[in-house]
C-alpha cells in the first residue's frame, strides 16, 4: 500500500527527466523487493549460509559499488 502511496503521489508531481519518465521509475527496485518477498538483507544471509560457506570474504565482490 505504502508504494502505491508514494507511485501516485510521484506520477502527481510530475517531474520527468530528459527521457520523459516521471520520478516513479526510482520505486522499482523498491517494487522488485516487495515482488520477491524478501530483502537484499535476507538474499545475503542466504548467500552467507549456503555458497559462500559462511565466510563473509564474497560480499566484498559482490556487494561492492562500482
Amino acid at each position: 500500500e505504502a508504494l502505491a502511496i508514494a507511485r501516485a503521489g510521484l506520477k502527481a508531481r510530475a517531474r520527468r527527466d530528459a527521457s520523459g519518465r516521471d520520478e516513479t521509475i526510482y520505486l522499482q527496485p523498491l517494487e522488485a523487493i516487495v515482488a520477491a518477498g524478501r530483502s537484499h538483507a535476507e538474499d545475503r544471509l542466504a548467500d552467507f549460509e549456503g555458497p559462500w560457506k559462511r565466510s563473509v570474504d564474497p560480499s566484498f565482490t559482490e556487494c561492492r559499488f562500482a
